[in-house]
């Protein structure tokens, strides 16, 4: 917790950022429904990049207290059996990883031209969190039909929440 004499005059100041996660945020509806609000589709992930990154594209700024603190984790702790027992890494479940999967490739290839950077660190963060399923998951099928799925749909225009089963 923290105190108004624990924060500096210039921690309080606010800066300029290209996204935010959505928890612990604060958003101006009216702004953000004048851009056609939260794009639904993307269910569950990257629906916060997604709105901050429109916002932008619209001329509106994206900005964050530093002073502000939030402790924030998604997914299951895991570490790998044997060897690489000293990782200390976050899994989700398959279903959660087609999410992020598919909504990491329509986000980028959405705005790829005016997010170069942006999409350039979604990419290796991106193959860093495949990396991990494939190499450190037990039931690394289910993660690659996942991502297997999540990169046909995207590629394919299909959003939203899965119908059905899943694979």
């Amino acid at each position: 917790s923290y105190s108004e004499q624990d924060i500096s005059a210039s921690e309080m100041d606010p800066v300029d950022v290209d996204y935010l996660i959505t928890s612990g945020n604060l958003v101006n509806i009216n702004r953000t429904i004048c851009c056609g609000g939260d794009d639904e589709t993307f269910f569950i992930d990257s629906v916060d990049f997604e709105i901050s990154l429109r916002l932008k594209n619209n001329g509106y700024r994206i900005v964050k207290a530093p002073g502000a603190h939030l402790k924030h984790s998604i997914g299951e702790k895991f570490s790998p059996q044997g060897f690489f027992s000293f990782l200390k890494l976050e899994r989700h479940s398959p279903l959660r990883f087609y999410y992020m999967v598919r909504n990491h490739f329509v986000l980028c290839k959405r705005y790829n031209k005016t997010f170069t950077l942006f999409c350039l660190k979604k990419k290796l963060s991106m193959l860093y969190e495949i990396g991990q399923a494939i190499l450190f998951f037990p039931d690394k099928k289910e993660y690659y039909k996942a991502i297997m799925q999540g990169k046909a749909d995207a590629k394919a225009g299909i959003m939203g929440k899965r119908k059905g089963g899943f694979l």
